[in-house]
């Protein structure tokens, strides 16, 4: 029996996904968890979809970071709206995203 590509992967990952042609988000279409994120079962165990993608088109995520949502949508995969930060910058970033928000619905 032949042993999965990573090309085999990310073409399996990706026939779960609708692409937003205005965001260019990469939006998963199967189990989000309890925080809205893609779910995916990869090498026997359950992983966040936009992480497994990352790693497969971009490389590993290094010791102590996290990926950023740059697009503020969850349930993207795409790797160009992922960036490694740390947990201190990504809630940093998250605050600064929400008071913009705020701001421009007043």
């Amino acid at each position: 029996m032949r042993q999965n590509t990573t090309v085999d992967i990310i073409a399996k990952l990706l026939q779960n996904t609708t692409v937003d042609i205005i965001t260019e988000c990469i939006l998963w279409d199967l189990t989000l968890n309890e925080k809205g994120y893609g779910q995916v079962r990869y090498k026997g165990k359950l992983r966040m979809a936009h992480k497994v993608y990352y790693e497969l088109l971009i490389g590993p995520i290094g010791n102590g970071l996290q990926l950023d949502h740059t697009c503020e949508i969850k349930r993207c995969i795409n790797p160009f709206h992922l960036q490694q930060v740390t947990n201190q910058r990504n809630v940093a970033l998250y605050y600064m995203r929400k008071r913009a928000r705020e701001r421009e619905s007043i």
